[in-house]
């Protein structure tokens, strides 16, 4: 495992910044840059690796290092009764004037940074960065919250056992307008077909990445758009893999249900944010990558 002392450090400003603006908001940063460092890669610049490897997936965007550090923060922050829900990873967190928050950010930045570089070293068959920020929001819930990963059920709920989490109430719910079976299947058809052409046609399945991250910035503004990040990387992925774009669509539909999945198993009923798309590009990478 070989560390670089520049992008070490470099993690931790990362972190911070994924704590002032918000893990959200850094997330929608990773997607645009991608599109300009995959964009920059088509005209053969030499700048594209640079962009993608140490700007959107480097220490200063990275989802492992900046959004983490921005869940983290977040999760800190509520527990320090600081008038904010740690599940909120779209608030700016520098809007607290609390300099404390902004170093956990940083802190959780540099450990995203050494477990990614682990993973790396370890040539470990899967999406490093979407395992670390599985595992980063995982210690961060552990450390601030006091509570496990699976969260903790409601009172009406816990006679059902490990059931219980997949029931879905009022009020907790990941995405409310995308949670049921047919809607999720027509959703990761529909998102995973096209990605599936994005992964075969450029040869280049994280453009998909790219795209879905981007356009995250609607739903920032507007509760009720989709998040298929998830659905688009793996579709891509599977179908450059096999140069078959209907594989785009069955991976498609994969990581929309096994993001809904993870949401009932860790988000739902947990005090912070844990992320369901993380979990589920982790597990089909890992599928792709094996298979």
């Amino acid at each position: 495992m070989t560390i670089d002392v520049g992008h070490l450090l470099a993690s931790f400003g990362g972190g911070i910044i994924g704590a002032a603006i918000g893990g959200l908001n850094s997330f929608i940063m990773t997607g645009i840059l991608v599109l300009a460092g995959v964009a920059a890669g088509f005209f053969d610049q030499p700048q594209a690796g640079a962009i993608l490897n140490s700007v959107a997936f480097g220490p200063m965007f990275g989802p492992h290092i900046a959004f983490a550090g921005g869940v983290a923060a977040a999760a800190y922050a509520s527990e320090k009764r600081l008038d904010v829900n740690a599940k909120d990873i779209g608030v700016p967190l520098v809007k607290l004037n609390r300099p404390d928050v902004l170093v956990i950010g940083g802190v959780f930045g540099v450990i995203g940074y050494l477990l990614n570089t682990l993973w790396v070293s370890m040539a470990l068959k899967t999406d490093t960065i979407a395992l670390t920020v599985t595992l980063s929001n995982m210690l961060a819930r552990g450390l601030f919250c006091k509570e496990g990963p699976f969260g903790t059920l409601t009172d009406d709920l816990k006679n059902k056992g490990f059931v219980g989490r997949f029931v879905i109430k009022e009020g907790y719910c990941w995405l409310p307008w995308q949670k049921d079976f047919m809607q999720l299947f027509v959703i990761g058809l529909g998102f995973g077909l096209p990605s599936g052409v994005v992964g075969v046609a450029t040869g280049q399945p994280v453009l998909a990445f790219g795209i879905a991250g981007a356009y995250l910035i609607f739903l920032a503004h507007k509760p009720g758009f989709p998040v298929v990040h998830h659905v688009m990387l793996p579709a891509a992925l599977a179908a450059h893999a096999t140069g078959s774009v209907l594989m785009g669509g069955v991976f498609g539909i994969l990581g929309a249900l096994l993001g809904e999945l993870a949401a009932r198993l860790f988000y739902n009923y947990g005090k912070s944010h844990i992320d369901p798309p993380a979990v589920a590009i982790a597990i089909l990478t890992t599928i792709i990558l094996f298979l």
